[in-house]
């Protein structure tokens, strides 16, 4: 009966593990990107509305935009501030900029 029981356990375990951590990783993408983010000079600039911006330019330039939201989106998902989801997006929209310029040449 001991040994049931023990087999249960040890099988049941990890999959409770893995429900816990996919429950609390949902609820972390679906916080608000609220906060702020202070520059050099001193003014405030909500990182969602840069992130926005980004995929804004890119819109605005021909290039995809849904590469630039799903960075943001795991950038969320994994629990990054705001300013480095902002500064991803960035980097996203820089690197489809060179890659549409290699491709156009």
């Amino acid at each position: 009966m001991h040994r049931i029981a023990l087999t249960l356990a040890i099988a049941l375990t990890p999959a409770a593990l893995a429900a816990q951590v996919q429950g609390g990783a949902r609820a972390q993408s679906q916080t608000r990107a609220d906060a702020q983010v202070k520059s050099g000079a001193g003014a405030q600039v909500s990182a969602s509305t840069t992130v926005e911006v980004e995929v804004a330019v890119a819109r605005e330039r021909g290039l995809p935009t849904q590469p630039i939201r799903r960075r943001a989106a795991e950038g969320r998902a994994k629990g990054a501030t705001e300013a480095q989801m902002a500064m991803a997006a960035g980097r996203m929209r820089a690197n489809l900029e060179a890659a549409h310029e290699a491709m156009v040449r």
